[in-house]
């Protein structure tokens, strides 16, 4: 009997060895995640939708044809217009940036170096952009 139970202990011991031996590593630490917010729970304001076109418009330019300064004007336009909306979104109306990326957008809409396709749609952004400014200074602005 004491036989037996020598055997049995003897086999549980190695039996326990590898699982013993496997060397744990634990997940490595990872800062938990802030929900990015959800576009339903963004405030909407009016002119979000022109904002939003006109940034989708400038990221899409054909960068290559343009020149070292059209390239600067147009990512410093980028700049302005994510600053304007974010201080949007603060319930601020920043009418200089606004200025400013239209003024950015009527140098780059003359610009020899688009097609025709990129002119008209920075064409069609600078009026929805002066649309909107009207709208919320109540000032008309002079078009070209």
């Amino acid at each position: 009997m004491h036989r037996v139970l020598a055997a049995l202990l003897v086999s549980l011991l190695l039996a326990s060895v590898p699982v013993a031996s496997q060397i744990y590593y634990p997940p490595p630490y990872r800062l938990p995640r802030t929900p990015a917010p959800h576009p339903q729970k963004a405030p909407q304001y009016k002119g979000d939708k022109e904002v939003n076109r006109t940034l989708h418009d400038l990221q899409a330019l054909e960068y290559p044809v343009l020149t070292k300064d059209q390239r600067k004007t147009a990512e410093k336009s980028i700049k302005d217009l994510q600053e304007f909306r974010k201080k949007r979104y603060e319930g601020k109306f920043d009418n200089k940036r606004i200025d400013r990326v239209l003024q950015a957008l009527d140098q780059l809409a003359t610009s020899p170096n688009f097609t025709d396709r990129d002119r008209d749609r920075l064409a069609a952004d600078i009026k929805a952009l002066h649309s909107f400014q009207e709208l919320q200074t109540g000032v008309k602005a002079s078009t070209p």
